[in-house]
């Protein structure tokens, strides 16, 4: 719920996490959106344009964190990828980005393993960039009791 309440409340502090991971290192950093979902924004009262508004947020923020820190350094060019990657079921939806040149790969996240194989071949037919499969448990999160 971290990373849904910070969009809300403390955006910068989300910029700053990924600004913090970035000069520790890391390669890599993802949007805060784990465990935000449209209808947990609807839930806690937002509108559907605030809600969407801050899925994307999540991603600009780590787009701004990224462009700060090679602002400071020089940027990797041959390592400027980004890769997309969604939970399916009621919440999501298998990302197909082919279109996009710097989309390196897209990915299938936080699905049961029993899902799997038929979301690979669905996205096999949308996309000819590699897919990263990335499942968990399967269990459902419920939001009001937070287990």
């Amino acid at each position: 719920m971290v990373g849904a309440k910070l969009l809300i409340e403390a955006p910068d502090a989300v910029q700053k996490m990924h600004e913090i991971y970035l000069e520790a290192g890391a390669d890599c950093i993802t949007s805060a959106t784990y465990p935000a979902s449209l209808p947990g924004f609807l839930s806690r009262g937002l509108d559907e344009k605030e809600a969407r508004h801050l899925m994307g947020e999540a991603t600009r923020l780590a787009v701004a964190a990224r462009d700060e820190f090679w602002q400071k350094h020089d940027p990797p060019t041959d390592r400027i990828r980004t890769v997309a990657a969604a939970s399916v079921g009621p919440y999501g939806a298998v990302l197909a980005c082919d279109s996009i040149p710097n989309v390196a790969a897209v990915g299938i996240n936080c699905t049961s393993p029993l899902h799997i194989s038929s979301l690979l071949a669905i996205a096999k037919e949308h996309t000819t960039k590699p897919i990263i499969v990335y499942p968990n448990l399967g269990n459902r999160f419920d939001p009001v009791s937070k287990t």
